[in-house]
């Protein structure tokens, strides 16, 4: 088996919530769109603001919840798994979804 086996590359394309993420865009926050990669719908497994303010998201279970600045440190990735950033409720600027 050795090393040359362990260095290889799963060949599963099946992604759980757990792995880092492979992918991200720049979300333009939107009151009906889901978070969108440019081809499908995604759903988001952190975000990242570059200027702190309020979140307006919903949860990947349906849950909507408004995240208030002080939860929030520019530039760090927030775990979460959201479907949507809507653009009423937030303040939050140069948001990131990573998928």
């Amino acid at each position: 088996m050795g090393i040359e086996r362990s260095l290889q590359q799963p060949t599963s394309t099946v992604s759980t919530p757990a792995d880092p993420p492979v992918g991200g865009f720049v979300v333009t926050p939107h009151d009906t769109n889901q978070l969108n990669n440019g081809t499908v719908n995604v759903v988001a497994r952190a975000l990242t603001v570059g200027v702190v303010g309020t979140l307006k998201v919903t949860f990947k279970d349906g849950t909507i919840a408004t995240l208030p600045a002080v939860n929030m440190i520019a530039g760090v990735q927030m775990s979460m798994q959201v479907t949507h950033v809507w653009q009423t409720g937030t303040t939050a600027t140069d948001i990131f979804a990573w998928y």
